[in-house]
């Protein structure tokens, strides 16, 4: 019975669970950072074993489901969301790099991380160029999508990091970080176009808001962690010193961009749990990590803009991410419970 239902897992594990380890890597750097490090430590731990089993669990489904895994990267609704495979990867190796300082496994996830975008992004935008029959804005776009725009920033974020600690390519990769954030860039500009779209002029229902809708806050707060970044290590680059300007007022942009997301996001959930009660999916993540995101943003913004009043935001939020991150993994413990009762 047990490895009848593990089978039955396997073959139908959707990428959406890697949202976890998404979610707990950025909120294990923010505790971090912000001086909570044995939360952020044991988090790492959490991060560092979740992400393990995931990588175990979907290489088991490629060998032995690979048509069901095909069926899954073509589907309009599904194909974005192995793109939170490549977000995990990266900020997994950033918070290893950054608590535990093994430079080693970062390198080995940028890599990876590297080769899994290349596949996946092009892989599922090529098979919806090619589609014949397409399903319309109304049923075809969500949330989702904007995880072409968390992976991107993800990989920027982590080679950022990468190039202060490898000097004979310092340039190299920090060409690379800077081209995967512009590309995040405008692939956010373009999807929340339709985003905005889709919510203001297509038919909506209290029911069609899910957690995947947060992360056009997390994707926009990304970008500002990002940029941050860029504005911290720009001056340690003469190929690049010049653009410094540019990319403190998109980095503020971004950053004033998901702020203005919360209180919309916010009415929206309560409008939602008003005619249904939260149960976990693996999607629930996606609404964990936004807040630990947009933390960690605030908080570096706030440093390198020298704003010292703008951390008192990121002292309280980080609270919520923890009790978020609570509630959703006790509700996914739960569920598994109730599962293996039944």
């Amino acid at each position: 019975m047990i490895t009848k239902r593990l089978t039955e897992g396997i073959q139908s594990l959707s990428p959406a669970y890697f949202s976890l380890p998404m979610a707990t890597g950025i909120i294990a750097i923010a505790s971090f950072t912000i001086g909570y490090s044995t939360i952020g430590s044991i988090l790492l731990w959490v991060n560092n074993i979740a992400i393990l089993a995931l990588v175990l669990l979907l290489l088991i489904r490629v060998i032995f489901f690979f048509p069901l895994f095909l069926s899954d990267l073509d589907s309009q609704n599904k194909g974005s969301e192995f793109l939170s495979i490549v977000a995990a990867l990266s900020l997994c190796g950033s918070a290893n790099l950054l608590i535990a300082h093994r430079h080693a496994l970062a390198d080995f996830c940028l890599i990876s991380a590297i080769f899994l975008w290349t596949v996946f992004s092009y892989g599922f935008l090529f098979k919806m160029v090619r589609r014949n029959r397409k399903h319309s804005l109304y049923q075809g776009i969500d949330g989702a999508w904007l995880l072409l725009v968390v992976s991107l920033e993800g990989l920027s974020i982590l080679s950022n990091l990468l190039a202060e600690i490898h000097p004979p390519i310092h340039e190299l990769l920090f060409l690379i970080a800077l081209g995967f954030h512009l590309l995040g860039m405008w692939f956010y500009l373009t999807i929340i176009m339709l985003l905005f779209y889709r919510l203001l002029f297509l038919p909506w229902r209290d029911l069609d808001f899910n957690a995947s809708y947060w992360i056009t806050m997390g994707a926009a707060s990304i970008i500002t962690l990002a940029g941050s970044m860029f504005i911290q290590s720009l001056p340690q680059s003469n190929l690049l010193d010049s653009i410094i300007p540019s990319i403190k007022v998109a980095t503020i942009f971004f950053w004033v961009v998901a702020c203005w997301w919360i209180p919309l996001l916010v009415y929206l959930e309560i409008e939602k749990l008003r005619h249904t009660s939260f149960r976990y999916h693996a999607g629930s993540w996606s609404f964990v990590f936004p807040l630990g995101v947009f933390t960690m943003c605030t908080w570096h913004l706030a440093q390198v803009m020298q704003i010292p009043y703008l951390k008192l935001i990121p002292e309280k939020t980080i609270f919520l991410a923890w009790i978020a991150w609570i509630v959703v993994f006790i509700a996914m413990c739960q569920k598994w419970i109730t599962a293996k009762k039944n």
